[in-house]
């Protein structure tokens, strides 16, 4: 029954919306920053929330690149021809999902460092939220074909 739950669609479409929603808050407070403080030089509390995303991305293509071994289970017998293909397919998004969230870390490692010697520009304030601002969206666009694509597996 378990195994059912979390192979199925629905979960799917489910947590594709949770964090499509939180990046979508992370997102707001990008642009509310941007806006706002022009004149600061400061990295708010966004970027640590930037990193829990990463996190959230990450084990979502994780759960993704490894759903076959659900899948299994579910179908001991075989698993049928229509839901292999949506596995690899769920699969290699996964896979661009890790890829993401790694980016997004190294991103924030890297302004972290150049913050940390001294490098302390308002500038790079505005470099690094707007570079982290494209990633997001790229996230989101993903998510976004993912969920269209587990809701028509229905």
């Amino acid at each position: 029954m378990i195994y059912r739950i979390a192979g199925g669609h629905m979960t799917l479409v489910f947590i594709t919306i949770c964090i499509l929603l939180g990046s979508a808050g992370i997102m707001t407070e990008q642009i509310q920053f941007l806006a706002a403080n022009h004149h600061l030089n400061f990295i708010p509390t966004e970027v640590s929330l930037e990193e829990n995303i990463a996190i959230l991305i990450a084990a979502f293509g994780v759960f993704l690149e490894h759903r076959c071994y659900l899948l299994r289970r579910i179908y001991p017998d075989g698993i049928p021809d229509t839901v292999e293909q949506f596995d690899q397919y769920s699969h290699n998004i996964g896979v661009m999902f890790i890829l993401v969230a790694i980016v997004i870390v190294a991103i924030d490692l890297l302004f972290l460092a150049l913050d940390t010697w001294g490098i302390n520009l308002s500038v790079l304030k505005y470099v690094e939220i707007s570079i982290l601002f494209s990633i997001n969206l790229i996230a989101a666009l993903m998510l976004v074909v993912f969920g269209f694509k587990a809701c028509q597996q229905r």
